[in-house]
């Protein structure tokens, strides 16, 4: 068709395309094998997309032998170019010691980049080197407010680390976990465990918490209405 007519004649965005076909299996069969080879003649010319697929390609050896030496080339070529999701890929190398030494402020440093592009499993990373201590000082605060972000976006595992760290009592992840099912930012809305949450929070004199239920008891969301709570 004509992607492979331009894409034979070196068009980059023809060549990520085909590369797409063959790795969705896209009216063809999946290959990643020819996938990896299309993606490879559009990274060659500097298609930041393309690069940061074929990173990933050479990290889960997908079409390619495993090599994270490589992984970790091509993302750095689309991270250098601003590519959000190479930029995480490499703090992600850096965070495991692929292909690199581990070094926890590498990887920090490149959450951060991709985080600021509002990457969220760069956020979650960022979150889990503040909880864990790794590459910055631990800091449950810092580790919360990142998670959150992540969460707010659909992360499971932000999700499920904001819920632990409010089950253990943590007052603010209790209110913001509360925020988290009252606007159903990633997760479902429901105000009934929004409030329970909101609760919990507020039992511990949070002022903010305890606002927010005295609204909720006026508007009857989550509860039965009641003017006097």
């Amino acid at each position: 068709g004509w992607f492979l007519k331009a894409a034979l004649q070196g068009h980059a965005d023809a060549q990520l395309s085909l590369g797409h076909v063959f790795f969705e299996g896209v009216r063809v069969p999946r290959d990643f094998n020819r996938a990896a080879d299309w993606y490879l003649k559009a990274a060659s010319r500097g298609h930041a997309d393309a690069q940061c697929n074929v990173g990933r390609m050479f990290r889960d050896g997908q079409g390619v032998a495993q090599d994270f030496k490589q992984a970790m080339d091509w993302y750095m070529k689309a991270a250098s170019q601003g590519h959000a999701e190479a930029q995480f890929g490499v703090g992600r190398l850096f965070h495991n010691g692929q292909g690199v030494s581990q070094d926890f402020k590498q990887a920090m440093e490149w959450y951060l980049k991709a985080a600021a592009q509002g990457h969220a499993e760069a956020q979650f990373g960022i979150g889990c080197l503040f909880d864990d201590g790794q590459g910055v000082a631990q800091g449950l605060e810092q580790a919360l407010e990142w998670c959150l972000k992540a969460a707010s976006q659909g992360h499971a595992g932000a999700v499920t680390w904001c819920v632990k760290a409010a089950s253990q009592g943590n007052v603010e992840a209790q209110f913001s976990v509360g925020r988290l099912f009252d606007e159903g930012r990633g997760v479902a809305q429901d105000f009934k465990q929004a409030m329970e949450w909101y609760l919990k929070a507020a039992s511990q004199e949070h002022a903010g918490a305890q606002f927010v239920v005295g609204c909720m008891f006026c508007e009857g969301r989550g509860v039965s209405q009641d003017f006097k709570q």
